[in-house]
């Protein structure tokens, strides 16, 4: 009787772990999938005069500055760092909307995958 119960606690309490570990990482996507919805509605137009794409919105971005203090928040740091270069870029991409930006090809895949690939701080999902 005393091994079942030590048997439920142990479970109980291994149950309890991994749903926190599991509640860390949901939190870490929550936060990478809004990243993306950010990159995602920066608007470009073909419309310079080469056939250059010009910034018209730069949607949301500067929401990132939110996402890097809810991460630095839940101690990844070096995410954090990485979505601060990624706003540096979109900031600098052209001061004013309406300017030409270049090849839409030369940034705007990069920063969907500087997105994509975010790393959580694995040490800080395990409490």
């Amino acid at each position: 009787m005393i091994e079942f119960l030590v048997n439920v606690f142990l479970s109980v309490l291994s149950g309890i772990y991994a749903g926190l570990v599991v509640a860390r990482f949901v939190k870490f996507e929550e936060i990478r999938t809004r990243i993306k919805k950010v990159i995602y509605n920066i608007d470009f137009i073909n419309d310079g005069p080469n056939g250059e794409y010009i910034l018209i919105d730069r949607g949301n971005s500067n929401d990132l500055l939110l996402y890097i203090s809810e991460l630095l928040y839940l101690q990844h740091k070096s995410a954090a760092n990485i979505v601060g270069g990624l706003m540096t870029s979109i900031n600098h991409s052209k001061a004013n909307p309406h300017q030409l930006t270049g090849d839409i090809n030369d940034f705007y895949p990069k920063w969907q995958e500087i997105a994509r690939k975010l790393k959580p701080n694995i040490w800080v999902l395990y409490p």
